[in-house]
């Protein structure tokens, strides 16, 4: 071997090592170029280089799957996040709902105040009920609710 080639191979020899230690795809590549620029074929260098692409080759894999790993947790977390907001809603919308037939409930079954003690005027032979005496005739007290059950109408005067 000449000495110029003699360098030239201690140069490669040299990148070579530079991409084992690192496993950086820049430094193969560089190896890689100055190997083939070699005038002889240089197999042991050849098969170590060989070995930095294996390397590299299985860096890459490991960091695409721990990059789909790390992205499965984070779709998972959001749809957990999602899920749980959802069900919050569905939970406070449920009770805002029970809460509102309740007092419609409650409103329904209170019957309002006026009705229930109020007193008005009626005739014995009248069809109206009346909240004060409201022209002639002889009055007599009952409840709202007797007045209602006997078929007896507000008068138009009164109410």
């Amino acid at each position: 071997m000449k000495i110029a080639e003699k360098e030239q191979v201690a140069a490669v020899l040299a990148l070579v090592e530079k991409a084992e230690a690192s496993s950086a795809e820049g430094d193969y590549q560089t190896a890689t170029t100055a190997l083939a620029k070699l005038p002889n074929k240089q197999a042991d260098l050849e098969k170590r280089l060989g070995t930095v692409k294996d390397q590299i080759e299985t860096k890459k894999q490991e960091a695409a799957a721990k990059k789909a790993e790390e992205e499965k947790v984070a779709a998972e977390k959001a749809a957990a996040e999602k899920a749980a907001a959802e069900q919050a809603e569905a939970e406070r919308q449920a009770q805002a709902q029970a809460q509102a037939d309740a007092a419609a409930q409650a409103e329904q079954a209170a019957p309002p105040a006026a009705e229930v003690g109020t007193t008005v005027l009626i005739t014995r032979t009248g069809e109206k009920y009346h909240n004060r005496k409201c022209g002639n005739g002889n009055y007599f007290s009952a409840t709202l609710a007797e007045a209602q059950s006997r078929g007896l109408t507000p008068c138009s005067k009164c109410f």
